[in-house]
């Protein structure tokens, strides 16, 4: 039993799939950012965007945000590997490129959880610079796994944001 319960769990995190729970506390974070305003969110479906194959989009979710207001924004649902476990994490880019939310949807390993911290993720905020763990991200004892999969990733996302902002998508 405890074998099936793994494979699944394998095939559930492993692959390119979201958890429901992440689905759902994404849309809550698209909530709490645009309280106030009518949005509309649709998919964009990154194979059918000519991305190159030197950007890796497996374990992502990307969904064009435009209020009522005609602003667009980006809500990238992403799965990073820390030391032993996956977990998902959500950023908002603006239309100039800058990273405005990245927020812990899911962690479940018990070591890295450090990188959960919103005082932590607030060093992507701002510009879709190259961001480096240790440098210009700060180094967390006990999570450098985690914080150098969420940075390395973090910088994957930045590509595909710039990819789309050239395809006139955001």
């Amino acid at each position: 039993m405890k074998l099936v319960t793994g494979l699944i769990l394998m095939l559930i995190w492993g692959s390119g799939g979201f958890s429901d729970s992440a689905e759902k506390k994404t849309d809550k974070v698209i909530k709490k950012i645009w309280a106030d305003t009518n949005i509309k969110k649709s998919l964009i479906n990154l194979s059918d965007t000519g991305i190159t194959d030197d950007i890796d989009i497996d374990k992502k979710r990307v969904y064009k945000i435009t209020t009522d207001k005609n602003e667009t924004f980006l809500c990238i649902l992403s799965k990073a590997k820390g030391r032993f476990d996956y977990f998902e994490y959500v950023v908002i880019i603006d239309s100039n490129l800058n990273i405005t939310k990245t927020k812990i949807l899911i962690y479940n390993s018990s070591h890295g959880y450090e990188i959960t911290n919103k005082r932590w993720l607030k060093q992507f905020n701002g510009s879709g610079k190259t961001f480096n763990y240790g440098k210009n991200i700060d180094a967390v004892s006990g999570a450098t796994f985690s914080g150098e999969s969420i940075t390395n990733d973090i910088n994957t996302i930045n590509q595909i944001a710039k990819h789309l902002k050239k395809k006139a998508l955001i």
